[in-house]
C-alpha cells in the first residue's frame, strides 16, 4: 500500500490514477472513495453513517460475489477512516481492488488499497465500485483547492503565506521596527529643549514636525519597497492573492506592486480576532471555491453565448474531439456524477446525467493534457454534464 500524508498531491493523484488505467489494470474491479472526514457535533464524521449503503449501491449491477467483496472494502475502508478521522485528516482518498474468488489477479490474498491520500481539508464523499479508478471528485478536488496566497499586513510588517489542501505550504515575512514608520509620540532634540526664537517669540516645534513627517514617509516608502519586492518573488503565476489589513496598509503596498498583481489582489479588512490556524486556513479554502467558481461562470458564459469559437457540444462530438486530440479544455458540471454530499450534507446524490460517461470523457479529456473546470450552471447538465472547447 503506497500511503501519502504530504500535502498538494491531487493533481499528481489524477495522474497517478490516469496512468494506472494505461497500465493494463483498466478492466479489474476497483473501489474508488472519498471521504469529507469533518466531523459533526458528536465528534464523528457523518460520512461513516452512510459509507455501507454507499457500498451496496455501487455494487449493484455486478456479480454477487463481486458485490460481497465491496462491501467487505466498505467495512475495512470504515476502519481506516475511523483512524484517520481521529488523528485530525479531513479528507481521504481510497483506491482499491476489493479480493473476491475467481479474481484472476488475486495473488496476493490481502492486497489492501493501492492508494490512500489524506489531507488536511476536506473532499466531497463518493464511493463508485467499477473497472478501473474514478478521477471525478479528485479533480473537482484539485479545481476548487487552488493555493491562496495570504498577505496580512500592517503599517510595518508583511507576512505571507501560501495554502494549499487545507495547510500552509510556504511563507515569508517583512518586518520594520515600528518606531521608525510610526508618526506619533516622537520628538526631536529641538522639540526636547522647548524650541527656538523666531520674530523674539519661542518658535513651536512646527519645523520639527516637517522634518519627523519626512522621515516617517520615507522610511514607509523603503519598507513597502522590499515588502513589494518580497511579494513579486513569493506569488506565482496560479495564486488566488488576498491581502488583508487596514485600508492605509493595504493601499501602501499595493502602490509598490505590478499593475498584474494588483490587479489580481483581493482586498479584505484586518483578519477576525482570535481566528485559530484551521478556521483561517477553512476560510480561506472557502475563498479560493468562491474564486474558482466566478472563473467558472465566466467560461459558461463565453460557451454559451457564443463568443468561444471553438465551442464543442454533445457527448459524441467531445468523444471525436478526443480522439483527434483537439480538446483544450472540458467544462463539467459538479453534480454529473453520484456523490455522498459533504458533513454538512451526508446523503447519496444521484446523477441527473450519464455519470459514467461523464467520467469516460473526462479522463480521455485529461490524458490528452485538457484543462477540467467545475461549474455550478445547470445549462451545462442539459448538454449532459460536461462541454469542451477546442485547441483549434
Amino acid at each position: 500500500m503506497a500511503t501519502d500524508t504530504t500535502r498538494g498531491r491531487l493533481d499528481a493523484l489524477v495522474e497517478r490514477l490516469l496512468n494506472y488505467g494505461d497500465a493494463g489494470d483498466a478492466g479489474r474491479l476497483t473501489v474508488t472513495a472519498t471521504l469529507d472526514l469533518t466531523p459533526d457535533g458528536s465528534g464523528q464524521p457523518p460520512a461513516l453513517k452512510v459509507l455501507r449503503q454507499a457500498g451496496r449501491e455501487a455494487a449493484e449491477g455486478l456479480e454477487k460475489h463481486q458485490g460481497e467483496a465491496v462491501e467487505d472494502e466498505m467495512r475495512e475502508l470504515e476502519e481506516a477512516a475511523a483512524d484517520a478521522s481521529q488523528r485530525g485528516v479531513l479528507g481521504l482518498v481510497w483506491v482499491a481492488h476489493p479480493v473476491y474468488s475467481g479474481d484472476a489477479q488475486d495473488a496476493d490474498p490481502d492486497p489492501g488499497p493501492f492508494t490512500v491520500l489524506e489531507l488536511a481539508a476536506p473532499i466531497r464523499s463518493s464511493v463508485h465500485a467499477a473497472n478501473g479508478p474514478r478521477v471525478f471528485e479528485v479533480a473537482r478536488a484539485g479545481y476548487f483547492d487552488r493555493p491562496v496566497v495570504l498577505v496580512t499586513v500592517d503599517l510595518h510588517t508583511m507576512e505571507v503565506t501560501r495554502v494549499r489542501y487545507g495547510a500552509e505550504t510556504a511563507s515569508d515575512e517583512v518586518d520594520w521596527p515600528a518606531h521608525y514608520l510610526s508618526k506619533k509620540g516622537q520628538r526631536t532634540g529641538v522639540d526636547h529643549q522647548g524650541g527656538g526664537v523666531v520674530g523674539g517669540d519661542q518658535a513651536g516645534p512646527g519645523h520639527s514636525y516637517v522634518q519627523e513627517n519626512r522621515y516617517v514617509e520615507n522610511q514607509r516608502h523603503l519598507f513597502s519597497k522590499e515588502a513589494s519586492e518580497k511579494l513579486e518573488e513569493f506569488v506565482r503565476a496560479d495564486d488566488i492573492v488576498i491581502v488583508e489589513g487596514v485600508d492605509e496598509a493595504r493601499q501602501q503596498l499595493l502602490a509598490m506592486v505590478s499593475d498584474g498583481l494588483r490587479e489580481r489582489a483581493v482586498q479584505l479588512n484586518a483578519p477576525p480576532h482570535g481566528e485559530d490556524e484551521r478556521d483561517r486556513y477553512q476560510r480561506l479554502r472557502a475563498l479560493a471555491g468562491e474564486v474558482q467558481l466566478e472563473n467558472a461562470a465566466e467560461r459558461v458564459e463565453q460557451w454559451f453565448s457564443g463568443a468561444e469559437p471553438n465551442a464543442i457540444g454533445g457527448l459524441e462530438a467531445i468523444e471525436q474531439a478526443c480522439v483527434q486530440g483537439r480538446v483544450g479544455t472540458v467544462i463539467v458540471h459538479e453534480n454529473a456524477t453520484q456523490h455522498l454530499g459533504t458533513a454538512e450534507d451526508a446523503r447519496v446524490h444521484e446523477s441527473p446525467v450519464d455519470a459514467d460517461e461523464v467520467e469516460r470523457l473526462l479522463q480521455h479529456a485529461l490524458r490528452q493534457g485538457a484543462l477540467a473546470i467545475f461549474t455550478d450552471d445547470d445549462r451545462v447538465l442539459e448538454q449532459g454534464g460536461i462541454v469542451a472547447t477546442g485547441r483549434y
